[in-house]
């Protein structure tokens, strides 16, 4: 009965370890967001829509595209030879961020698309205001 308690209670410890990597991960996301807008909004020199379909992808690449990327590294069931070996294990976020990128600018994404004019709809009403 007692390692019955102790087993629940271990388990719901590694739920809270969980919940509380989601939360920096979410926190991790909106600091990407946050950046991607400002960008947008000091590309001021350069053509708005170029600008806006820019940190679109940045933002869909960011959001989007590398989480479900370093997913897939992380769930990699490769028998022994075939498993990452430490450079790979250490350069993987940077290759899932360029991954990331360029898969979102060499396709079309309908959702950059709508992002975009979103993020030039919202510049063009905080230029004019």
């Amino acid at each position: 009965m007692l390692g019955a308690i102790r087993d629940n209670t271990a388990m719901a410890g590694g739920l809270g370890n969980l919940t509380s990597g989601v939360d920096a991960a979410i926190a991790s996301r909106q600091d990407d967001f946050t950046s991607v807008i400002a960008r947008a909004k000091n590309a001021a020199g350069r053509d708005r829509t170029k600008a806006a379909r820019e940190a679109a992808e940045q933002f869909v690449a960011s959001a989007l595209v590398q989480p479900i990327l370093s997913q897939l590294r992380t769930t990699n069931w490769a028998a022994e030879p075939f498993t990452p070996t430490p450079g790979e294990r250490t350069f993987q976020q940077m290759t899932d961020a360029q991954t990331a990128i360029t898969l979102v600018r060499k396709t079309r994404w309908g959702l950059v698309d709508r992002i975009a004019e979103a993020i030039e709809r919202r510049s063009a009403t905080e230029v004019n205001a």
